[in-house]
């Protein structure tokens, strides 16, 4: 596109596919995330070592202390049993360096949910896969999230406790990549809360295997019902460890997974017992909390077709989604480049994907508000919202590796970064931060930008407040559940919709 006296754009591509092949580079950066796999040609340019694998001498220590109490490397560390588990191994790693964490199978669910409502076309799109499972008769998609469920489904104790991930007992050691590790690896002790977030998953995971692997999605139907039943049966002794105050703190962050859990394992069995269970913690029903965290059971209750469910509580998901997408309209309205969040007080901050990622690591809204009432604006909302993270902003960069002209090219991604590599392609960062707060990154401003003018500190959000430095955390840094995966379920959700 070319403008008199203003200039040319890049060049860009009008086809059919384009965000066909946007969602698949999305999964290829999901896929360059595998822990315990050789990455390399024909499937990447990216090329590493299969890593963390027991196979390859690596140990993995069970400790019995969990995840949800926090404290992560020291308490790992303190906690450590001599127990081995020889099936901690797989999943996706977080990040740039290498931990796996209950986050990343409440993500996986946002993939299942991808594929639900788009079954033939999102299931017939082909991604990077391993032959074994290109050849396969699962859908590509769902092969990757396998990939992640398996780990966890391998962890799970013979009583049905979900462990709450692997880490390293601090952060990696300079000059060491994946295949190289030398710090003590830990997996956390199971918990209600990594319970409930996996019993959701893996019972969306067994419905939406029973067109393609019958015997592969009973095993998961079986293995929900007992992460459900072990933190059903255990959430009481575990909140007992904590004082009045901690104690009400956790109890408030077991609402939402075991929520989402109790909604995905009344769909797969029809138990009208998991539907009161449900009814009981649903904020739109009554309970307490916040609302915008059961979002992902909103738009799922939203969806129900006429007959299922109770009628007034589908309508007033409806009526949320509704809202929520018009909140978010309104505030791409209100800015110049139609960023989109549908909390419109969520300040311009790190660690969010505020510029990078389609309405944010909230999720996405607007998609849902499309499918629901087939209005137009939310449709053109929901493209709008993919802009500035693909390339329009003041910068002309893309936030994703591997995207256009001009991508992110130094995302924080310790493995390249040690071995000299290109990044690989697919990563979105977090994207720009508000560089009048102090996120943890003085030093970037102190060491890297002392030489900007005006000061580093002084630029606008928008424009000036994105650095390509690869040990920039605000900036350059990423997960895999807060950028990477909700930036695939928007491109694979355009590329889907008709």
């Amino acid at each position: 596109v070319y403008v008199e006296g203003i200039g040319c754009s890049y060049p860009f591509d009008l086809a059919d596919d384009v965000w066909t092949k946007a969602f698949q580079l999305s999964m290829k950066g999901l896929l360059h995330h595998r822990s315990g796999i050789e990455l390399g040609p024909p499937l990447t340019d990216y090329k590493r070592p299969r890593n963390m694998h027991p196979a390859d001498g690596v140990k993995v220590f069970a400790s019995d202390g969990t995840e949800a109490e926090g404290g992560w490397f020291k308490m790992l560390m303190d906690r450590r049993t001599e127990r081995l588990l020889p099936e901690a191994w797989g999943g996706h790693m977080d990040a740039g360096d290498w931990d796996r964490n209950s986050a990343h199978p409440a993500a996986m669910w946002i993939l299942v949910d991808l594929y639900e409502l788009f079954p033939e076309r999102i299931g017939g799109i082909p991604l990077a896969l391993p032959d074994s499972e290109a050849k396969n008769t699962i859908p590509d998609i769902l092969d990757e999230v396998l990939w992640n469920l398996d780990l966890y489904r391998r962890l799970q104790t013979a009583e049905g406790g979900i462990r709450g991930g692997i880490e390293s007992t601090a952060h990696p050691r300079p000059g060491e990549a994946s295949w190289q590790e030398s710090l003590m690896l830990s997996a956390y002790a199971p918990d209600p809360k990594a319970s409930f977030i996996y019993a959701a998953t893996a019972a969306k995971l067994s419905r939406a295997l029973t067109t393609s692997d019958t015997k592969l999605a009973e095993t998961y139907a079986v293995s929900a019902r007992k992460a459900w039943d072990w933190a059903v049966g255990n959430e009481e002794a575990f909140l007992g460890k904590f004082d009045e105050k901690k104690r009400q703190t956790m109890a408030a962050g077991l609402c939402a997974p075991r929520n989402l859990a109790a909604f995905e394992l009344w769909r797969l069995s029809g138990e009208a017992a998991f539907h009161d269970e449900f009814q009981a913690s649903f904020i739109l029903a009554g309970a307490p909390g916040d609302v915008n965290t059961q979002n992902k059971a909103i738009t799922s209750y939203a969806r129900l077709p006429e007959g299922q469910g109770h009628a007034a509580l589908r309508q007033a998901a409806r009526q949320w989604v509704i809202k929520t997408a018009d909140a978010g309209l309104a505030f791409a309205d209100g800015n110049a480049f139609g960023l989109t969040l549908w909390v419109p007080t969520l300040p311009p901050m790190a660690f969010v994907s505020y510029f990078s990622t389609p309405e944010t690591a909230l999720g996405g809204v607007l998609p849902h508000a499309w499918l629901l009432t087939h209005d137009r604006k939310y449709l053109a909302g929901a493209l709008r919202a993919t802009q500035f993270g693909a390339g329009a902003n003041p910068d002309n960069r893309a936030y994703t590796t591997g995207l256009g002209p001009d991508p992110v090219r130094f995302p924080l991604h310790v493995d390249c970064g040690v071995s000299g590599q290109p990044a690989p392609a697919g990563i979105t960062v977090y994207g720009g931060s508000d560089p009048v707060e102090d996120f943890g990154d003085a030093w970037v401003h102190t060491w890297y930008l002392q030489k900007m003018l005006p000061s580093s500190r002084t630029w606008p959000a928008y424009e000036g407040s994105y650095y390509d430095i690869y040990v920039s955390p605000p900036t350059n840094e990423y997960t895999i559940h807060q950028t990477i995966i909700p930036t695939a379920f928007y491109w694979g959700f355009l590329a889907a919709r008709r």
